[in-house]
């Protein structure tokens, strides 16, 4: 798993609590569309990702964007997040492609027994 994921993730959940019924059950499967509410779903992927990187700082950042490590780092120290969450953004939009260049500023974790 990697830092984007693990914290997208994490807030993923954490919008779920925040903007959606207590009483609901989210669950969401490794293979197949789980149980929540396709909308609920949707809601909680912008929330996730408007909190990591709120989303005018994104749309600013991807219009002058011309593809360096450099500016990767310098728009995640501004916006106080790993330059990996900020990777996983511009993978997740289309921006950059997977396993291109800049993943190798994404951090992976590795979970030992």
């Amino acid at each position: 798993m990697s830092d984007d994921h693990f914290w997208f993730t994490f807030f993923h959940e954490c919008a779920h609590l925040l903007l959606h019924s207590r009483k609901a059950v989210f669950i969401d499967m490794t293979k197949g569309p789980g149980t929540g509410d396709p909308k609920q779903e949707a809601e909680a992927n912008v929330w996730a990702a408007d909190f990591l990187i709120p989303t005018a700082d994104m749309r600013k950042f991807i219009a002058g964007f011309a593809g360096s490590a450099d500016e990767v780092r310098k728009f995640a120290t501004k916006c106080g997040i790993a330059p990996g969450i900020v990777v996983g953004q511009l993978q997740h939009s289309g921006v950059i492609g997977f396993g291109g260049p800049l993943n190798k500023l994404r951090t992976f974790y590795r979970w030992v027994d």
